[in-house]
């Protein structure tokens, strides 16, 4: 059994494709990319974290047919798209706004937006999150991130695990293959 995380698939979401740059033709081969990465690393038995932003669907009989395609246990940490969540509530093992778990000996803090400043953060939990796609807006955050841990020299890890980012390739992925992938931190760019 493992633990698997990802954010924003916005299954079913056209605009997405244009707005992130996926190199997707259609919608439907985004949709199908997405199930295979999922089901082809997930089984069963497997947990799913997914940080926000599942579907553009707007009614809980597509979702539901969505998630059931999916493999593993799902948690939901709702994002700002997912009030229509609530309809499929039997899909999810649990949904929750936040949440610090424990990954094998790590603790990690689970949420839909980037935090500057989660619990733990100096005592090296690792903060994964979503929303900001590979926008201005992350860039801004990782920004923010190399600056801090340039006066702190604490290492602060942080991850955006968000589908359409390379290291992610849309489909979820472990703890250690998000860190791994992400490369090295560091507090500049000299």
């Amino acid at each position: 059994m493992s633990n698997f995380y990802i954010s924003d698939p916005h299954f079913g979401h056209f605009n997405v494709m244009r707005y992130d740059g996926r190199p997707f033709n259609s919608l439907q081969e985004m949709e199908d990319v997405l199930t295979e990465n999922w089901n082809k690393r997930v089984k069963a038995n497997d947990t799913v974290y997914i940080l926000g932003d599942v579907s553009w669907f707007n009614n809980g009989a597509d979702n539901r047919a969505l998630l059931n395609s999916l493999n593993g246990k799902k948690i939901l940490i709702r994002g700002n798209h997912d009030k229509v969540m609530n309809q499929c509530k039997d899909c999810f093992a649990e949904i929750r706004d936040y949440a610090r778990i424990v990954d094998g000996d790590q603790t990690v803090i689970l949420f839909h937006y980037p935090i500057a400043f989660w619990d733990g953060q100096f005592r090296d939990t690792v903060h994964l999150y979503g929303h900001v796609h590979n926008s201005h807006q992350w860039n801004m955050f990782e920004s923010w991130m190399r600056e801090a841990r340039a006066l702190q020299d604490i290492p602060m890890r942080a991850y955006n695990v968000g589908a359409m980012m390379d290291y992610m390739d849309y489909g979820p992925r472990t703890l250690k293959e998000i860190i791994e992938s992400y490369g090295p931190l560091v507090a500049d760019d000299k």
